[in-house]
Order: C-alpha cells, then sequence, then structure tokens
C-alpha cells in the first residue's frame, strides 16, 4: 500500500473519531474553567479562559466537554499599580480596566468590567452577567466605592462628558429580561475622587409604553455631547419611533430635553 495514502487515511481515521474538522483550528482543549454552575441533573453553565484570553460562555453535559455558546471578551491583565485585586471574584473574568488619575489630588480611580455567573432575577436558574466595580486609590486610604450587577454591560465611557470640567463614568447596559432595552447609569467623579449618581428623572417621565427602548450617549466633541432616547410603538401594523435628545443642564444639574423627532414606518 503506498506509504503517503496510509498517513493521509490514517489522519483521517483519527479526525473521525475525534469527531474534529481538521480544516478548522478550534482552541477548546485549552482552555480552564473558572466558574461553574449546575442548570439541572446532567447539564452545567460554565465560564472559560483559553489560551488567548478569550473568555467564552459554555453550556454542556458534565460528563462530556463543555460546548462554547458565546464569546463574553477577553480577559485583562492586572496593572501593577491595582491595588485592588482581592477585590475581584476568582470565578469572575476581567475583561475591561480603566482608570481616572488626578495628579493635583493625588488619587486614582478605578473602574473594573467582570463577568461571571448568577442567579437569574426571580427564577431558580443560572445566567451569565456583569459586574462593574469603581475604586479609589488616594493617600489617606483605598475605598470600593460601587459594586453593580448588570443583565449585560454593551459600553462604558470614562470622560468629561458633560463639559462642566469633571469626568464622568457612563454605562450603557441591557436590562434583565428584555434584549428590546438597554439604558444608562451614569457618576460623575468629585474633585476628592469620590462619586456621585446624576438624575436621570428626566428621560424616564418620559417613557411611554413600547416593546424597544434604547437609551444611550451620541458624542460629537466638548460641550456637544447628550443622551439619545428612541422608543419604537407597534400600531396597527405601523413602527412609530420617537428618538428625544437630551443635554445636559449645569445650572439644573439634570439632562434636559433638547428636541424630540418622530418617524413611522411600514415594514409589514
Amino acid at each position: 500500500m503506498n506509504i503517503r495514502f496510509s498517513v493521509a487515511f490514517l489522519l483521517g481515521f483519527l479526525f473521525l473519531i475525534q469527531g474534529t474538522d481538521p480544516s478548522k483550528c478550534v482552541h477548546q482543549e485549552n482552555r480552564h474553567l473558572i466558574s461553574v454552575r449546575s442548570l439541572n441533573a446532567n447539564e452545567q453553565l460554565a465560564i472559560a479562559v483559553d489560551d488567548d484570553k478569550k473568555v467564552t460562555l459554555s453550556r454542556g453535559d458534565a460528563k462530556e466537554d463543555m460546548k462554547s455558546i458565546r464569546t463574553l471578551g477577553y480577559e485583562e491583565p492586572f496593572p501593577q499599580d491595582f491595588h485592588f485585586t482581592s477585590e475581584i471574584p476568582k470565578d469572575q473574568a476581567l475583561i475591561s480596566l480603566r482608570k481616572q488619575s488626578c495628579g493635583r489630588g493625588g488619587w486614582t480611580v478605578w473602574i473594573a468590567l467582570t463577568v461571571g455567573i448568577a442567579k437569574a432575577e426571580g427564577l431558580d436558574a443560572y445566567r451569565s452577567y456583569s459586574f462593574l466595580r469603581i475604586f479609589l486609590d488616594r493617600p489617606q486610604g483605598r475605598e470600593v466605592l460601587a459594586v453593580n450587577k448588570f443583565s449585560e454591560i454593551n459600553r462604558i465611557i470614562v470622560d468629561d462628558i458633560n463639559a462642566d470640567g469633571l469626568p464622568e463614568i457612563a454605562v450603557e447596559y441591557s436590562e434583565e429580561g428584555g434584549s428590546y432595552t438597554s439604558w444608562l447609569r451614569i457618576w460623575r467623579i468629585e474633585p476628592d475622587g469620590h462619586i456621585k449618581p446624576l438624575s436621570l428623572d428626566n428621560l424616564e417621565k418620559d417613557l411611554t409604553f413600547s416593546d424597544k427602548v434604547q437609551a444611550k450617549l451620541t458624542y460629537h466633541g466638548d460641550a456637544n455631547t447628550y443622551i439619545q432616547m428612541e422608543q419604537r410603538l407597534i400600531i396597527d401594523k405601523t413602527w412609530h419611533f420617537i428618538r428625544n435628545n437630551y443635554a445636559w443642564d449645569e445650572k439644573a444639574q439634570q439632562y434636559r430635553l433638547t428636541s424630540t423627532n418622530r418617524i413611522e414606518e411600514k415594514p409589514f
């Protein structure tokens, strides 16, 4: 028998046994699990990190290999000047770490985003969540300023979004139980490094019944950043979109409605 043919046949047979496509390269064999929760007697949900630092949500039979069902991000290393490593749970993966420093005040605010598994709100089941932690490091000591759990964080912005001379921490996130709803949380970093939540009451009072709500920051440079809130209602097979823009009112210390656009579409 031809030797070249025999080798090719053997390799093909091995790939067939392993259930692996030789034309694809998937590094599942080098993953390590950092968090595992049982969904039922046979099925588990897990978060894994591979050699490329890719963080994935996996699911599968406890007796078989876990299958990746979603990429959650990429694991970030801990910088040497980050002194809050012990505050990050071992069963969560750090996928984003930002900082805002003030040389004059001598402080640094750290914003850490991790992903982990927790019990779903109101259900006896597990799912993945985003966890936001805000830390303050200053000569007087170190503090944990905030720990928040979100269904999923889509974007974190650390910038002077209100052009008031103070930086803000803005978080765009998806609401629990609804993939069609996203909202905002904003904190202002005060001159001493502590944080203060900014009110979004004016946005909330403009909410109407709708099947889709999205609130996000639209950035156009200094003094021209605003919040855009879009609502969608379906009436008589017609989509009705209401888009409100809100700008920061420094005197009132709140976001003020500046314009409204109404659009109708017939997708059916």
